[in-house]
């Protein structure tokens, strides 16, 4: 009797574990880098490169859509908001984006663990403002946005409806002057998550 009521609770588990990621589920999610990130800038001004060792704490965060189209894949719709200041002595920079893009993870797995890959792009703009008092420059500048992520993580399931996420993942943006699309500063690196997914 005790091993036929394990192994009815085994498969109830499991079972439940997987409806929560099944074909028709709908995901709704949100992350940030939670201030981790490390970044290398790469300048690229008229045919050449310059690269610097920039690296800034910034603050982003993604709320998401999606709809599992078969078991354990969703799609959907992604939009971060991402905020970066930099001060290095008397100089200031602070910029502020929003961009928005399709996206999709992938579960493996039917357990209350959940292993994922997740990747999206996503395209918006950006607005600066800087004060470089050592060369008596300032101003604002508008720039037109694309990025890209790649990532893995772990889905830590609560109940058939909530699971809190970590992941790691790395990525590029790309940003370019609106007046001269030759003119970019691309940012990569490598940046922990941390977030929350309901389901439904």
């Amino acid at each position: 009797m005790k091993k036929v009521f394990f192994i009815v609770a085994f498969l109830a588990i499991n079972l439940s574990s997987f409806a929560q990621t099944e074909k028709g589920k709908i995901i709704m999610s949100g992350t940030s880098d939670l201030g981790l990130s490390s970044t290398t800038t790469k300048f690229e001004y008229d045919g050449e490169s310059y690269s610097d060792d920039i690296k800034s704490t910034q603050f982003n965060i993604t709320p998401s859509l999606g709809y599992f189209v078969i078991d354990n894949l969703a799609l959907g719709l992604s939009i971060d908001f991402e905020s970066t200041k930099q001060k290095v002595s008397s100089d200031s920079y602070t910029s502020n984006s929003l961009l928005f893009g399709p996206f999709a993870r992938y579960y493996v797995g039917s357990g209350n663990i959940k292993p994922y890959i997740q990747g999206d792009f996503l395209f918006g703009n950006q607005k600066s403002k800087y004060d470089y008092s050592g060369v008596n420059m300032s101003g604002e500048s508008k720039n037109n946005v694309s990025a890209w992520d790649l990532g893995v993580g772990l889905g830590f399931f609560l109940n058939d409806f909530i699971s809190l996420d970590l992941g790691l993942g790395y990525g590029s943006i790309t940003m370019s002057d609106g007046d001269n699309s030759k003119d970019k500063t691309i940012i990569s690196g490598v940046a922990l998550s941390g977030g929350f997914a309901i389901f439904f």
